[in-house]
């Protein structure tokens, strides 16, 4: 059996509450590598780690060794609603710097089909809204 070698690499997080629920500014600029690619998330930028469903809290924690892959996931998904990223990419690059991170293939799979399926409950929400209007 071969084994694998788990490199996500990034800058340290550093956070403070912003006074709104669930929301963290970060306080530095936070530098990633994974999934072959680099990224930079702003100083300033709002996250909330990882947006889990109430029902699933108690087996997906928000914060956790997958705080990093969060940060970066929440940053590509700005980006996303801002027309400049693929959402889709954004959820394929959450997985591969979940794995990367040494969370198990079980555990990044839930979390990769929740974030897949929440994205396509926005997205029939999306077409619902423009086709009243």
């Amino acid at each position: 059996m071969e084994s694998k070698e788990y490199a996500m690499n990034y800058s340290p997080i550093k956070v403070v509450w912003s006074g709104i629920k669930r929301k963290f500014v970060l306080l530095n600029d936070c530098t990633f590598n994974t999934a072959g690619e680099v990224f930079v998330v702003p100083k300033g930028f709002l996250t909330d780690f990882g947006s889990i469903p109430r029902p699933f809290k108690p087996f997906f924690d928000p914060i956790g060794k997958e705080v990093p892959c969060y940060v970066l996931h929440d940053y590509l998904c700005a980006l996303s609603n801002q027309g400049k990223f693929s959402r889709s990419k954004a959820d394929k690059i959450l997985l591969k710097s979940l794995r990367e991170s040494g969370t198990s293939a079980y555990r990044s799979y839930m979390i990769y089909a929740g974030c897949r399926a929440f994205s396509l409950v926005r997205f029939i929400q999306r077409r619902f809204n423009a086709k009243n209007d």
